[in-house]
This record gives structure tokens, C-alpha cells and sequence, in this order.
């Protein structure tokens, strides 16, 4: 506290009671360890990144300053991190990935240089295509030029991919710099509780039963509150799953039969909340018809979970290194050099104007896409399926039109990211999780399903562009 943390986006400062509290290390105490011969390192948090770049400075003898062998091996990591994510895993064009019963996790064949492949073996399950690597590069990132890391500042901007086998994917062109002085520091605190639940209903107006009886139940439990002084809810979220919710305006399905009934709610007393949830009961008996538990027990109040992240001067965490008793390094892992923001990369294309004779087609034709989320913000890649592509996406896949298309998810801006040597874009959508994460009451707290929203909005594209692209996807 007596540095005077401050929440890297809001301003806010440190909160005063803490449920956790954690800096992100880098790579290079890993590859110290492994210098001291270590078979198994056993690390506090880290960047997911560092258990690869770790072992590759350890075996290539990269000196801290070796920047772009960093932004490689920490592209690496970034990519295989989330294992099959990168070989078929959540990959727009599913139904093309054979065998997700055998799937098959990711290989890096990385050399000196940096420079590496992604394979899996033959005759195994999953898929590693320029689309499948692609995603996966795109995936939680935010302005691809400045993707900070205890180790290294990368500019992924101009990474380039190349299809080496049907198995294999060549990754190349990750460019870094020095990272700075400071590691992430991420705290987490309560803020009150939220109850969360679900249930099944059926039968006609299936979504206007179920909003009916959970807006009866809010309002019943309000009066009960007020009664006994307990205070209002924080937030209320209801949602109808089966019913295109999360699509708000875009929503299609309008006469479904069969639905979830999901609701949040957030209190600052747990009394509170476990009233409510014993009044579900109410429910059963006292409103719409159709409605079935399905054995999921009583939902029960949990902490509603804040995160706090702020940077802390790398000088000010000293790191041990230790094998066995013996204690090797006690020190901190400053940075040799300042960071300095790398320019934002842009495309030398001209964005097309749209002609009265084109016509509409689902975005998921053009392209492939995939979304995470970090915090309260998410962001979703957007990666061209052929570059005759990219003027139309350039000229109508603006931020604003993003904005636009999730108008109903999001509290803040949309900024939009060109990377060329994807021939991508990358959108970060702030404040459009209602929280995020243990925060946040929405169903798709972590805006996984954002990308897949964003393949049906519509586009214009010349009839021949539309007839060629009409196998493209689903």
C-alpha cells in the first residue's frame, strides 16, 4: 500500500481487505532453475507464457536482452498454452476437426532462432491449420503491438503463418522489446454476494413464462427485503437460454418450446440472498406452468468476486530460486530497459465502398473468428479466410459497427487492432461482461461466445464474392 497501487484502468486504489493477491513472474527464474539442473521447477504464478520461454532460454542460451527470440518463445506459450485450443479446439469451422474423442494435444517444435512450428502427430485426432493457430494467436490478446510481458514487450502484428504439412503450421516473425520495470500485480476482493442459478421450463411462450416468474420472484423477495430492511439488490440479470438473449437484437428463435431459466443476483448480505434462494420454491407451485428443478439442488449464495489489477515495480518482489534446501538466487528480476509503445501496424489496402448491386451474407463466410476475455474487457480476432477478403472487412468491419452489434452487452468503447500478417483484425470491447469472470451474473461471463455472435452479423459483398464464399463455414 505505501506504493500506491492504482487499478491500471480505473484509477481506484488498492481495496482494503484482499481474498488474494498475486504478481506475475516472468520466464527467466524458470531457466535459472534449470541451469542448477532442476528435473522439476514448481513455480508460484507466472505468465502462462513462461513455462515455454523458460525452458527455451535455459536450452538456447538466450541473454535477457534477446528480444525477439523472447517474442517468439513467448508466442509459443501463448499459442500451446491452452492445449488443444490451437489443434481443432473451439475452431470456428468445427465440423471440418476430425475425431474430438482422440484429440491431440499441440507440439512446438521451436528452434534457436525462435522461429517454430505447431504439429501433432499423424492419424490423431484434431486439426492444425493457418485457421486453427490463427484463433488461438488472437485469442485474450489486446493491442497486438504492445502485448506486455514480465520477459519482453512483442509485437505480434506482422506474425506470419505458413502451412508446412497437413499437421503442421510454421510460425514466424514475432518481433519484442524491452519489457519495462513492472510485473502485473492482480488482487481479488469480495464486493457482497451473488446467488446463481438455473432451471427448465416447457411448453408455449415458453420465454415469456419464465420471465414472468422469476420477475414475480424478484419483486416478491424486494418486499421482503424492505419488510426486514435488508436493502435492495445490487444487480439483477435474468435470461432466457434457448431463447437468443444474449443476441438482444439479434435474437432469431422466437417461438421455442423448451428453455433454461438462468438469474444473478447481487446483494451485499448473504442473509438476503439465501431468502431468495429458499423462495424459489414459491415458484414450483405458485406461478407459470412447466417448470422442473431437474435435480440441481438450491442454489446457495457465493462471494461476489472483484479483481484488482494494478503494476508493481519488479524491484520490489525479491524471487528465491531454490533446489532442495539450497537456495540459489534471492533476488529481484528487474528489467535491463525501459518499454517503449511500438506503433500500431496497418494494412496498405484500400477499404471498398459498398455498391447497390451487392448483397447480404453471414460474416462467417469471410472469415474465421474467436473470442476471450480479460477481466471486464473481451476481444474478439477476426481472421480473413482469403485476403480478396479484407477490403470488405476494412471498409464495414469498423469499430463502431461492432459497437453497434453488441449495443446490448456493452458499458464501454470498441477499439480495433490491424494485424497484417494475419490478415486479421483484432476488436477489444471494454466493460462488455457485466463484470467479468466471478464478477459478473451473466451467463457468458467471459464473452466465449462473442466470436460465434459476430459470425451472423451481415455484411455486403459483390454476388460473385457471395457465390464463392457459399461454402465458407456451417
Amino acid at each position: 500500500r505505501d506504493l500506491g497501487l492504482t487499478e491500471v484502468e480505473s484509477g481506484e486504489p488498492l481495496p482494503d481487505k484482499l481474498a488474494s493477491l498475486n504478481a506475475y513472474l516472468g520466464a527467466r527464474p524458470i531457466a535459472d532453475a534449470l541451469a542448477a539442473d532442476a528435473d522439476i521447477v514448481v513455480t508460484g504464478r507466472v505468465v502462462d507464457s513462461a513455462v515455454v520461454l523458460g525452458p527455451l532460454m535455459h536450452e538456447f542460451g538466450w541473454t535477457e536482452t534477446d528480444y525477439d527470440e523472447f517474442a517468439q518463445g513467448s508466442l509459443a506459450g501463448h499459442i500451446i498454452e491452452c492445449g488443444a485450443q490451437c489443434t481443432g479446439g473451439n475452431f470456428t469451422d468445427w465440423h471440418l476437426v476430425p475425431d474430438f474423442s482422440n484429440m491431440s494435444y499441440p507440439i512446438a517444435e521451436v528452434v534457436e532462432d525462435g522461429s517454430f512450428v505447431i504439429t501433432i502427430p499423424h492419424n490423431t485426432g484434431g486439426l492444425v491449420s493457418i485457421g486453427t493457430v490463427a484463433e488461438q494467436l488472437l485469442y485474450e490478446i489486446g493491442d497486438p503491438a504492445n502485448y506486455l510481458l514480465p520477459d519482453v514487450a512483442c509485437d505480434f502484428s506482422n506474425v506470419r503463418l505458413r502451412q508446412v504439412d497437413e499437421c503442421s503450421v510454421a510460425v514466424s516473425g514475432s518481433r519484442g522489446r524491452a519489457p519495462g520495470y513492472n510485473y502485473k500485480l492482480c488482487a481479488t476482493y469480495v464486493d457482497g454476494y451473488r446467488l446463481m442459478g438455473s432451471f427448465f421450463m416447457g411448453g408455449p411462450r415458453v420465454a415469456d413464462k419464465i420471465r414472468t416468474s422469476l420477475d414475480a420472484w424478484v419483486e416478491r423477495t424486494q418486499r421482503v427485503f424492505r419488510e426486514r430492511r435488508l436493502g435492495d439488490y445490487r444487480a439483477v440479470s435474468i435470461e432466457v437460454i434457448g431463447a437468443e438473449d444474449t443476441y438482444g437484437p439479434h435474437a432469431r428463435t422466437t417461438n421455442t418450446r423448451e428453455a433454461m431459466g438462468k438469474y444473478g443476483l447481487h446483494h451485499d448480505s448473504r442473509e438476503a440472498l439465501q431468502f431468495a434462494s429458499a423462495e424459489m420454491a414459491y415458484l414450483a407451485t405458485s406461478a407459470t406452468p412447466g417448470m422442473s428443478a431437474f435435480g440441481a439442488g438450491r442454489a446457495r449464495p457465493q462471494p461476489l468476486m472483484r479483481v484488482h489489477s494494478s503494476l508493481l515495480p519488479m524491484d520490489a518482489v525479491p524471487v528465491k530460486v531454490q533446489l532442495g534446501n539450497e537456495i540459489l538466487k534471492d533476488r529481484s528480476y528487474s528489467s535491463p530497459g525501459e518499454s517503449t509503445p511500438a506503433a500500431n501496424s496497418f494494412f496498405d489496402i484500400e477499404p471498398s465502398v459498398v455498391q447497390e448491386a451487392w448483397v447480404e451474407i453471414e460474416l462467417g463466410r469471410l472469415v474465421y473468428a474467436r473470442s476471450g476475455d480479460k477481466g471486464r474487457n473481451a476481444n474478439i480476432g477476426v481472421i480473413a479466410r482469403d485476403k480478396d477478403y479484407l477490403p470488405i472487412l476494412l471498409g464495414q468491419l469498423s469499430a463502431e459497427a461492432v459497437a453497434g452489434y453488441f449495443a446490448h452487452l456493452l458499458d464501454g468503447e470498441v477499439e480495433r487492432y490491424e494485424m497484417p500478417g494475419l490478415n486479421a483484425l483484432n476488436f477489444v470491447l471494454t466493460d462488455a461482461l457485466g463484470g467479468g469472470g466471478g464478477g459478473s451474473l451473466r451467463v457468458d461471463s467471459q464473452g466465449k461466445s462473442f466470436a460465434q455472435m459476430l459470425l451472423s452479423m451481415t455484411v455486403k459483398v459483390p454476388p460473385k464474392m457471395a457465390e464463392s464464399a457459399r461454402e465458407n463455414w456451417l
